[in-house]
C-alpha cells in the first residue's frame, strides 16, 4: 500500500517536473529565439547549371550554400567520423563525450577537450563566443534549441556552409571552388580529407601557405579511417597517395549584365538562369571583337538578346561589348537602355493593318509628299517611288506610306496596341507622342523589341521573356492574328532586299529567318531583330553617350551581326513558314492592286490573305470604263451615250493626291476627255468652283495675331471629298462644301483645290501683314 502510494507520488512529481521543464524549455525558445542564420552569397547558375557567377556576403565572405545533397558522400562520413560520430543519435550534445572531456580537462588543468557535437559548433560557427564553461553551457542549450528548430540534413547543410577555410572562405563549397575550381560532388576522397583538417585551425592550415601542414593533417585522418575499416583499404592508399595541387582562384562574372539583373529580381542565394552560359561566352567573345573592328567608324557598343520562341526563356544576354570598358560606358545594359527605335516598330502597324483593312502584300499603298497637321515626313534616302506594293513599303522600310497608315488606324490606338505588347517606354510618354512614333519619335528597349517580334514569331501570341531556368509565367494573350502574323512573316523572309548581306545570298545551311531594321534619327543607334521558328534575336548597336555615327546605317552594321547570331543558333532552321497554308489562305489577286482581278487586269499574282480578304475583298478598281467617241475627243455617260459611233475605253481611277503629284513630276497619264457638253448631267463632271478665296487679291492681316482664310468651294453632289492644296503643298482635306481655315504666309501663293476624281482649279493670291 505504502509502495503504490509511493510510486504514485513520484510518478506525479515526475510527471510535473517534465511538464515545468517543457514548459521552461518552450518559454525561453519564445523568449531567446534561434540565432539567425548568416547570409549565402548569391551564386547564379546557367541552364546547364555551370556558374556564371557569385557576389559577395554583406560581411564581404566567400558563403556558398552547401547542401548534402551536392556534396560526395565520403566527406560528409569524414567529417561526422571525425567531429561527431553519433550525431545522427543525440539531441545536439553528447553525453559520453562531454563527460570524457570534462574528465580530461580536469586532469589537465586546462581546456584541451570541448566535446562539441556538429550541432554545437554551428551554433558557435552561427554566433562565435569565448570558451568558458558558462559559454558551453549556453552552447549546449542552444544545440537542443536547434535541433528542436532543424532536422539532422538541415543542420548539417548550416555546418558544411559555414566551415571556415582561411581567409574569407567559408562552406566546403566555396572552398572546393575556390582552391580546386571544381564543384564539390566532384571531390576525391584525399581532396575530402584534406577540407576536413582545415576548420580546425583554418589560419595555420592554408592550403596556399602552408600544403605540408594540411597534407600531414590530413594523412593523419586517412590512417585513422583506414584503422576503422571506415572505407576500403585500397581507396584510402590511393587517397593518401594523391598529390592536391591548391590554387586560389577567383569567382569570375561571366554575364556581368545578366547577373546583375538576377541578382536584383531574385532573392534566393541559388539562382538557376534561363541562358546558355557556353553560347553566351563565345557570342560575347565575338559581339567584342565585331564592336572592335567598328570603332574607326566612331561606334563603340553593341547589346544583343536571344530568346527562345516557345518558352520565352532568353538564351544570350549581353548588354555592352565590354563590362569592363568605362572609357565606353561598358557597364550600361544596352537591353534595358531607352533608345529611339528607328524603323523597327513598322511590322506591327502592317499587321494591324492586315486585321483592319485586309490588306495583302501586293496591296496598294502610296508614297509621295505628305503634309498632316505640319508633319512632313521623308523617306530615308529623299527620295518617293510614288505608288507601292504592301510588301514593298514594308521591307524598304518607306516611311511615307507608314506614316499614312498610321494616320487611318489611328496613332492613340496604335500606342495602346504597342503598351499591350510591353513597350513600357511608350506608355510613360503616350501623351506627347505623334504621327513621328512610326518612324522612332519614341523611345524603345532592346528587351522591348524583342520580345514584341516573339510575339510575331509566336503567331500572334504575346508573352514575357523569362530569365530564369525555372518558373516563370506561361501565360499568352492574343496581339496579332495568326493570319496575321504569318503574313508579315512571309514578307519580312524575303532574301530579295537590299538590307541582306551578300555573304549569305548562297549559304545552304541558313535559317528561315525574318526581320526588320531600324536607324534612328541622327544616325545614332542601329537595330536588327529576328526571328526563325526557334529563336528571336534583336541586336542594337551604337553609342551609349548618345553620339551619332555618319557610318550608322542597320542594314551595313547591325545585320550582319546578326545573321552571324543566326548561324550559331539556328542554323538549318527553315521552319518558320512550314505550316503556312495551313493558317492563311491563298488566292490570285490583280498585281497593280492587289484586289480580286477584274476584266482589265492582265497581271495576276497569288498572295496570302486573311479569311476576311475573301469575304469582303472588292474587284479591283484601279480603272474605270468609260465611252467614249470614236476620235477619242468626247466622252459620255449612260445618260447621254449616242446608239453608235463610240468604243469603251479604260482610264486610271486612283488616288487624286497621287494623280496631282505625278502631273508635277511631268508624268502624265490617260485623261477623261471632255463630256458631251448636251449632257443633261454635264455638271458632275465640272472641276471644283473655288468660293474662297477669291483670285487675284489682296489680303492684309495683322502681323501680330494673325487671322486665317477661308478655304471653299463647290462640286456636284456627288462629290465627297476636296483636298486643298498651297503652293504645291497638301495642307488638309475636307467634306465638300465645308469650309477649312488655313494660315498664309506673307507674299504671293496659289491656291488649288483637287477633287475625289482629280479634278482641279486653283485660284492665286496675295498676303500683306502689317
Amino acid at each position: 500500500m505504502i509502495l503504490r502510494m509511493s510510486q504514485k507520488i513520484f510518478l506525479k512529481k515526475s510527471a510535473w517536473i517534465i511538464t515545468v521543464f517543457i514548459l521552461v524549455v518552450f518559454s525561453l525558445d519564445r523568449i531567446f529565439p534561434p540565432y539567425p542564420l548568416k547570409d549565402y552569397s548569391k551564386v547564379i547558375y546557367d541552364r546547364n547549371g555551370h556558374i556564371i557567377a557569385s557576389f559577395l556576403t554583406t560581411d564581404d565572405k566567400w558563403r556558398l550554400r552547401s547542401k548534402p545533397s551536392e556534396i560526395p558522400d565520403y566527406f560528409i562520413k569524414t567529417i561526422i567520423f571525425k567531429e561527431d560520430r553519433r550525431f545522427y543519435y543525440h539531441i545536439g550534445f553528447d553525453v559520453f563525450s562531454l563527460v570524457r572531456a570534462f574528465i580530461q580537462n580536469i586532469g589537465s588543468g586546462r581546456i584541451i577537450s570541448g566535446a562539441s557535437t556538429v550541432t554545437m559548433q554551428t551554433v558557435r560557427l552561427l554566433q562565435p563566443a569565448e570558451r568558458t564553461y558558462l559559454n558551453k553551457f549556453v552552447e549546449i542549450l542552444r544545440a537542443v534549441q536547434m535541433e528542436m528548430h532543424y532536422s539532422k540534413n538541415e543542420i548539417l547543410q548550416i555546418y558544411l556552409s559555414n566551415l571556415p577555410f582561411g581567409s574569407n572562405i567559408e562552406g566546403i563549397k566555396a572552398a572546393s571552388i575556390i582552391y580546386l575550381n571544381r564543384e564539390p560532388s566532384f571531390l576525391s576522397l584525399s581532396q575530402a580529407a584534406a577540407f576536413a583538417v582545415i576548420p580546425n585551425n583554418p589560419g595555420k592550415l592554408n592550403p596556399i601557405t602552408n600544403p605540408d601542414g594540411v597534407k600531414f593533417k590530413r594523412d593523419n585522418l586517412l590512417n585513422a579511417l583506414l584503422l576503422e575499416n571506415h572505407f576500403p583499404d585500397e581507396i584510402i592508399n590511393d587517397a593518401l597517395e594523391e598529390s592536391i595541387q591548391f590554387r586560389r582562384s577567383e569567382f569570375v562574372n561571366k554575364a556581368p549584365h545578366y547577373s546583375q539583373l538576377m541578382k536584383n529580381l531574385i532573392a534566393d542565394d541559388v539562382i538557376k538562369g534561363s541562358i546558355d552560359l557556353r553560347l553566351q561566352s563565345s557570342i560575347q567573345q565575338s559581339l567584342s571583337v565585331y564592336v572592335h573592328s567598328l570603332i574607326p567608324k566612331k561606334i563603340t557598343n553593341g547589346a544583343l538578346l536571344v530568346v527562345h520562341n516557345q518558352t520565352g526563356k532568353a538564351i544570350v544576354y549581353i548588354g555592352s561589348a565590354d563590362f569592363t570598358d568605362s572609357e565606353n560606358s561598358g557597364q550600361v545594359d544596352g537591353i534595358k537602355s531607352v533608345r529611339s527605335p528607328g524603323s523597327t516598330l513598322k511590322p506591327f502597324l502592317f499587321a494591324k493593318m492586315i486585321q483592319k483593312k485586309n490588306l495583302n502584300s501586293q496591296s496598294t499603298l502610296y508614297d509621295f509628299p505628305l503634309f498632316l497637321n505640319g508633319y512632313e515626313p521623308e523617306n530615308y534616302d529623299g527620295t518617293y517611288s510614288g505608288k507601292v506594293t504592301f510588301s514593298e513599303a514594308l521591307v524598304n522600310s518607306l516611311n511615307v506610306p507608314a506614316v499614312r497608315m498610321l494616320d487611318q488606324y489611328g496613332t492613340k490606338k496604335f500606342i495602346d496596341d504597342l503598351k499591350n505588347l510591353g513597350f513600357e517606354s511608350v506608355a510613360k510618354m503616350q501623351d506627347k507622342l505623334g504621327l513621328s512614333l512610326i518612324l522612332g519619335g519614341c523611345g524603345v528597349t532592346l528587351e522591348e523589341l524583342t520580345r514584341a517580334y516573339m510575339c510575331l514569331a509566336n503567331n500572334g501570341a504575346f508573352r514575357a521573356i523569362e530569365y530564369s531556368k525555372t518558373g516563370g509565367s506561361s501565360k499568352k494573350n492574343e496581339q496579332f492574328t495568326v493570319e496575321g502574323s504569318k503574313i508579315i512573316s512571309s514578307i519580312l523572309v524575303s532574301t530579295e532586299r537590299n538590307d541582306f548581306p551578300d555573304h549569305y545570298r548562297f549559304a545552304d545551311d541558313f535559317p528561315v529567318v525574318a526581320w526588320k531594321t531600324g536607324t534612328s534619327y541622327g544616325k545614332r543607334d542601329a537595330w536588327a531583330v529576328g526571328y526563325s521558328s526557334e529563336y528571336t534575336v534583336g541586336v542594337w548597336f551604337g553609342n551609349f553617350s548618345g553620339e551619332g555615327s555618319p557610318f550608322i546605317k542597320a542594314s551595313e552594321i547591325a545585320v550582319p551581326f546578326m545573321f552571324d547570331v543566326f548561324r550559331v543558333v539556328a542554323r538549318n532552321d527553315n521552319e518558320l513558314l512550314k505550316d503556312l497554308n495551313e493558317t492563311v489562305h491563298e488566292t490570285e489577286v490583280c498585281e497593280s492592286s492587289g484586289m480580286l482581278p477584274a476584266e482589265f487586269c492582265e497581271k495576276k499574282v497569288k498572295v496570302l490573305v486573311t479569311k476576311e480578304f475573301l469575304e469582303q475583298a472588292e474587284i479591283c478598281n484601279e480603272f474605270r470604263e468609260i465611252y467614249v467617241s470614236e476620235d477619242g475627243k468626247v466622252s459620255y455617260c449612260v445618260n447621254c451615250l449616242p446608239a453608235k459611233n463610240y468604243s469603251k475605253k479604260y482610264v486610271v481611277n486612283q488616288d487624286p493626291e497621287y494623280l496631282y503629284w505625278l502631273k508635277k513630276k511631268y508624268i502624265y497619264h490617260d485623261k477623261i476627255p471632255p463630256h458631251y457638253t448636251k449632257c443633261k448631267i454635264y455638271d458632275q463632271f465640272r472641276p471644283p468652283a473655288i468660293i474662297s478665296p477669291v483670285s487675284k487679291q489682296k489680303y492684309f492681316l495683322e502681323r501680330e495675331g494673325r487671322g486665317k482664310i477661308a478655304l471653299s468651294a463647290a462640286s456636284p453632289e456627288e462629290i465627297k471629298k476636296h483636298f486643298w492644296y498651297v503652293d504645291g503643298r497638301l495642307i488638309g482635306s475636307g467634306i465638300s462644301g465645308k469650309t477649312i481655315l488655313f494660315q498664309p504666309s506673307e507674299g504671293m501663293s496659289e491656291i488649288l483645290c483637287v477633287d475625289e476624281r482629280g479634278n482641279s482649279s486653283s485660284v492665286s493670291l496675295e498676303v500683306i501683314l502689317y
